[in-house]
Parts: C-alpha cells; sequence; structure tokens
C-alpha cells in the first residue's frame, strides 16, 4: 500500500470503520513509513482535543448563580413597585404646575402690559388735545408764524 492511499484512509483508520485486511495493511505501512506515522499522530492528537472540547464539565456554581440572580431581579422588582407609581404621580403634577404657572404668568404681564398701555393712550390723548386746540386758535399761529 502506498502512502497516499494511507493518507486517504487515515481518519477512517483512526474511527475503526475500515474492514480488517485494509486496518492491518495501513498497519503495516504506518510501521514501516515515518511520514505517514507523524500524519497519523497528529490526526489522532487532534481527534483526541476535539473530543475533550465536546466533553466541557459544567459549573458546578452556575446554577447557583442564575438562582442568585433571579432572586435579586425579584427583590428589585418589589422594592421598585412604589417607584414607578410615584413617578406616574409625579409627571401629570409637574405639567399642572407649570401649566398654571404659565397661565397666571401670562395674565400677569398682560395686566402691566395693558397699564402702561392706558398710561400711553392718556398722554398720546393729551398731546393730540393740545396739538388740535393749537391748530383752532389762529391768533396764536399768527403770532407765532410772524416771528
Amino acid at each position: 500500500m502506498n502512502c497516499k492511499e494511507v493518507n486517504s484512509n487515515l481518519i477512517f483508520y483512526i474511527e475503526g470503520e475500515l474492514q480488517p485486511d485494509k486496518k492491518t495493511e495501513i498497519n503495516e505501512h504506518l510501521q514501516s513509513c515515518q511520514d505517514c506515522n507523524k500524519l497519523f499522530l497528529d490526526i489522532k492528537e487532534t481527534f483526541t482535543i476535539i473530543e475533550k472540547e465536546k466533553k466541557i464539565k459544567p459549573n458546578p456554581f452556575l446554577f447557583t448563580r442564575i438562582q442568585q440572580q433571579i432572586s435579586n431581579l425579584e427583590e428589585q422588582k418589589s422594592s421598585s413597585v412604589l417607584q414607578p407609581n410615584f413617578i406616574k404621580i409625579l409627571q401629570p403634577v409637574t405639567l399642572s404646575l407649570l401649566l398654571l404657572s404659565g397661565i397666571f404668568f401670562g395674565i400677569f404681564l398682560g395686566s402691566s402690559f395693558q397699564k402702561q398701555e392706558q398710561n400711553q393712550t392718556i398722554v398720546h390723548q393729551t398731546d393730540e388735545f393740545y396739538l388740535n386746540d393749537f391748530q383752532l386758535e389762529k391768533i396764536e399761529t399768527f403770532l407765532l408764524t410772524e416771528e
């Protein structure tokens, strides 16, 4: 048996899926050929590493850690029951207070503006009265224009 045939059947040899006569031929070739024997040992070592990785041992503390995290979450939920209710009540109250303060501030600004406008209207009306009165008197306009 040559190296090419051995290499193509080497995996089946390791897994034990070959017929007994081929198994003996490959065994004889592995004893005589160092290159094929080295390849055989490398593949066999790779398979053992893969088998070890497949059999991962579970962590004995995994269950207790998960159980502790679940109990912590339950405690947080029970302690935070009051917080969402408080927030649900606080939001509308805050919004109402802001709205009312805005309304009162607007009324205050409007009333102060209205008072200023009334004062300006009175001053404007008195100025207008004097100007109109000045135009009605002919003597004063005559005397002022002569100079």
